[in-house]
C-alpha cells in the first residue's frame, strides 16, 4: 500500500508539472494595435441612406456623441446607416472588411451595421474587434434586445427622428457593456483566423497560441481526473487484499509428497523484421477572408 501510494502522489506531480509546463509555452504573444485618442475622429455615423442630408446638424450632433464614447471607452465605434440591400454573409463579410479599412487590423472597437435597405427582411449586424470581442461578444443578443424597441422593423416606414434616437441608444448600450473589463477566464476565438484574443496586463493579445487561461484549465481537469482514478485504485487495492491475510505458503506444501522432475524448455528462434512508414502530415485551413481577427453576431428585425 505504501508503494502504491508513492506512486499515486508521483502521478500527480507529474500532472501538476505538466499543467505548469503548459501554461509556459503559450510565450509566443502579438499584442493588438489598440485604440488611438488622436484618432477617434475616425469614429462616428455613416449615412449611407442620407436620412440626414437635410438635416446635418443632427447628423453632426450624433457623430460628436459617438466620438465622445469613443474617447470614454477608448473604443473605435461606426454605427453604418446602410442602404444597399445585401444577404447575411454578404453583410458580416462587407462590416468586418469596413471595419479593417476604417479602422486597421486587430484595433479596438465595434461596427454597428443598421440595415435600413428596405429590399427584404432587415439584417443588422455587429461586428467586433480586440477588446470588443472581449466586451460584447458574449452579450451581442443582450444588445440587440436593448436597440430593436428603437428600430423600425422590416417593412416599415424609416423616420430620421427614429434613427435619431437609436443611435443614441446604441451608444448607450456599448456603454453599458464595456464598463466590465474581461477577466483572466474571458477569452475568444475566431475560427477564420485560429486567433485567440483575450487580456493579459491590461493588453489585448490576439495569438494562434492558447491563451494562459485554457491551459490552467486543462491542468485542473488533468488535476481531477488523476485525483478521482487515485482514489478509484485505493479503494479497489483495500478492497482486493481486505480478507486476505499474509501467511507462508510452504504451509500447505506436503514434503513426503512433492516430486519434482526436470524438465527442458526448448524455443524456436524468430526473427522479426520491422519496416519504417513513412508519413507526411499536413494542415491549416486555406482561404479565407483574410484581415484581422473579428467576433460579433446578427439578427433580423
Amino acid at each position: 500500500m505504501k508503494r502504491f501510494a508513492k506512486i499515486t502522489c508521483a502521478l500527480i506531480s507529474c500532472i501538476i508539472m505538466l499543467s505548469m509546463c503548459g501554461i509556459t509555452v503559450s510565450a509566443a504573444e502579438n499584442y493588438s494595435q489598440g485604440y488611438d485618442k488622436d484618432e477617434s475622429y475616425l469614429s462616428g455615423v455613416i449615412d449611407d441612406k442620407d436620412l440626414f442630408e437635410d438635416d446635418p446638424d443632427t447628423l453632426e450632433e450624433l457623430n460628436e456623441l459617438v466620438v465622445e464614447t469613443s474617447e470614454e471607452l477608448e473604443l473605435y465605434i461606426c454605427i453604418y446607416l446602410n442602404d444597399t440591400a445585401r444577404g447575411e454573409s454578404s453583410t458580416e463579410y462587407f462590416a468586418d472588411e469596413e471595419y479593417d479599412r476604417m479602422f486597421g487590423e486587430d484595433t479596438d472597437g465595434i461596427f454597428y451595421y443598421m440595415d435600413l435597405s428596405e429590399q427584404y427582411s432587415a439584417y443588422d449586424y455587429i461586428s467586433t474587434s480586440g477588446k470588443g470581442m472581449l466586451y460584447f461578444d458574449d452579450h451581442i443578443d443582450d444588445m440587440f434586445d436593448e436597440i430593436f424597441p428603437y428600430l423600425p422593423s422590416s417593412g416599415e416606414t424609416i423616420y430620421a427622428s427614429e434613427i435619431e434616437l437609436a443611435i443614441e441608444q446604441i451608444c448607450g448600450v456599448i456603454s453599458d457593456y464595456a464598463s466590465k473589463e474581461p477577466g483572466f477566464f474571458d477569452y475568444e476565438y475566431d475560427s477564420y483566423t485560429g486567433h485567440y484574443i483575450y487580456m493579459k496586463n491590461g493588453e489585448v493579445v490576439v495569438t494562434p497560441t492558447a491563451p494562459p487561461a485554457i491551459l490552467v484549465k486543462r491542468g485542473l481537469i488533468s488535476l481531477a481526473i488523476g485525483a478521482v482514478v487515485a482514489v478509484i485504485c485505493y479503494f479497489i487495492v483495500k478492497h482486493h487484499y481486505k480478507f486476505k491475510p499474509s501467511c507462508n505458503p510452504s504451509v500447505y506444501v506436503s514434503r513426503e509428497e512433492s516430486r519434482f522432475t526436470h524438465k527442458d524448455d526448448r524455443f524456436i528462434r524468430t526473427y522479426t523484421t520491422k519496416t519504417k512508414i513513412q508519413s507526411s502530415s499536413g494542415g491549416g485551413r486555406s482561404g479565407g477572408r483574410g484581415g484581422g481577427s473579428h467576433g460579433g453576431g446578427g439578427r433580423h428585425r
